[in-house]
């Protein structure tokens, strides 16, 4: 992977890994929020999300006689369903009133018709005649398999919800999505099972054990991704999964904030529950039994040890970090760096790392490496405190790098050069692009005037030579 993906990926993580981390952990009736509550996904900004005019287009779009007209507005639904969970859900439950037994009906024939080139979504898409059944199973396929492919947890709850509609007719095809999608999908399933809704309690219960019924060891190594791992442990404390309070326990020291986080508020919510555990493990960590108090004492006593452990880690992590930029060697600095922030968002050094990020994309500039260049002013923009010097920098350094990117292509921006020019925080060579910029301007209202000029001068010429000539004829 190149440093810049890497940069960027994970200046992302550690400014929202910085939001206010009180929305972590269980919340009492997780079905009333639209993601269960617990720690929020990772998601697009709501500004690049579609619109609900946008939605509707394409879905008369996808009820067209015409096949390609078709392909295309579910590509499109596909395409464009970041952060649209509200809005799909509002679409599948306005798809239209058909009778179910219709419904079931077309998604038999869709099922039959399935073959190597594509699923039930494809056969849906090339079905004929074109019936409002057809239409209204193809919308609601096609919605499905988006929310499907937003692996949100938004997404998973209108699965679970849209489940029971139309007399359960496509709980089957979201079963199977909800197995496809494997353990990403398996806290939503978990919050299902705990629901008061006994078809839903039952339908999650099943695809669970269509799942294969992983041990939770085998849910804690195959979930990689912090945030889902943060939310399983929420979904078991919000079910009272006693037999998930070890494994709660010991990622409540977890090296991810996000999962520390929700691991510790996951224990509050267990309470005496986890009282033995908490005994067993103050043992093993101290040599000894815990003394008089009650569990809440011995648990912050577990907390404080492990958080001093770790920040005597990142201090190590810090000073290496420092000691690599000093030789200048940034990409050792870089990795510590990343290290470091994965285990501790909201660290004390970040102005300091931020000051490294910034000699570390001046050096790339000047070795050419442009994008990387501009992927490490973003993580010093990222890290140093807004207003501070080095932030003045980073954001002056962008404007310069943007600038030269466009003049590299051919496109000189003498504005941005002019802004750079009478910047002090950094030192560019901006100079000599404004003057560059005013002089071929210069040049380029003088050869207009020139041409402006002779050419009045011709037609003056042509005039005279014209009326002597008639002149002459006369």
């Amino acid at each position: 992977m190149c440093f810049g993906r890497i940069i960027i990926i994970f200046g992302l993580a550690t400014l929202l890994a910085a939001r206010p981390v009180s929305a972590a952990g269980p919340k009492q009736n997780p079905e009333t929020y639209s993601d269960y509550g617990g720690t929020p996904d990772l998601v697009l900004s709501g500004d690049v999300t579609l619109g609900e005019d946008e939605l509707n287009e394409m879905l008369v779009q996808m009820d067209s006689d015409v096949l390609t007209e078709r392909v295309s507005a579910a590509a499109s639904i596909r395409k464009n369903a970041a952060g649209s969970e509200k809005l799909f859900r509002k679409a599948l439950w306005k798809a239209g009133n058909v009778r179910h037994r219709e419904l079931k009906d077309v998604l038999q024939r869709a099922a039959a018709a399935t073959n190597d080139d594509g699923g039930l979504a494809v056969a849906l898409l090339q079905m004929t005649p074109r019936t409002p059944a057809v239409n209204v199973c193809n919308r609601i396929v096609q919605l499905l398999m988006s929310l499907h492919a937003q692996d949100t947890m938004a997404g998973y709850k209108v699965l679970l919800d849209f489940s029971g509609r139309y007399a359960g007719a496509f709980r089957g095809f979201i079963g199977e999505l909800m197995v496809h999608a494997g353990l990403k999908a398996l806290p939503a399933l978990i919050y299902g099972r705990g629901s008061e809704n006994r078809e839903l309690h039952m339908f999650s219960v099943a695809w669970i054990r269509e799942m294969g019924d992983p041990l939770l060891s085998e849910q804690i190594q195959g979930i990689r991704n912090s945030r889902r791992l943060a939310q399983l442990l929420e979904a078991y404390a919000s079910v009272n999964e006693l037999d998930a309070i070890d494994v709660t326990l010991s990622l409540a020291n977890h090296e991810s904030a996000i999962v520390r986080n929700a691991a510790r508020a996951s224990l509050d919510v267990y309470g005496r529950n986890a009282k033995w555990s908490i005994h067993r493990e103050f043992e093993n960590t101290f040599g000894e039994e815990p003394g008089e108090g009650d569990f809440e004492q011995w648990v912050a006593a577990l907390y404080k040890v492990w958080d001093e452990q770790r920040d005597s880690k990142t201090a190590a992590l810090f000073q290496k970090g420092l000691d690599a930029r000093e030789k200048r060697q940034f990409k050792t600095m870089d990795e510590l760096y990343r290290e470091l922030l994965s285990m501790q968002p909201l660290s004390p050094h970040r102005a300091k790392m931020a000051d490294g990020y910034l000699a570390y994309a001046i050096e790339l500039e000047s070795s050419g490496a442009h994008d990387d260049a501009i992927a490490a002013t973003r993580m010093a923009r990222r890290l140093s405190e807004e207003g501070s010097a080095t932030f003045r920098k980073a954001s002056a350094r962008l404007e310069w790098l943007h600038a030269e990117s466009l003049r590299n292509h051919g496109a000189l921006d003498v504005a941005a050069y002019d802004k750079l020019r009478q910047d002090k925080s950094a030192d560019f060579d901006a100079e000599r692009w404004a003057q560059l910029g005013r002089s071929n301007d210069s040049e380029k209202e003088i050869r207009w005037t020139s041409v402006i000029v002779v050419s009045a001068l011709i037609f003056l010429g042509c005039l005279l030579l014209f009326w002597r000539v008639r002149l002459r004829a006369r």
